[in-house]
């Protein structure tokens, strides 16, 4: 899966897309927040300190 994935899958696009779906719903009943999931907020997370990371071991 990750393969395939990697290959044919864009990061950018499945964040955008997973932004906009969230958008969709403004209530707090998150049970009705189907399919929507803040996964993309946790990688937004691991870029930012994936590049810090990386800006570090540069110096």
């Amino acid at each position: 899966m990750f393969a395939i994935l990697n290959k044919y899958g864009n990061q950018e696009n499945a964040i955008k897309n997973a932004e906009k779906l969230e958008g969709l719903y403004f209530d707090r009943s998150f049970s009705n927040h189907n399919p929507c999931a803040k996964v993309h907020k946790l990688i937004n997370e691991l870029i930012e300190l994936t590049e810090k990371y990386a800006a570090q071991q540069q110096v």
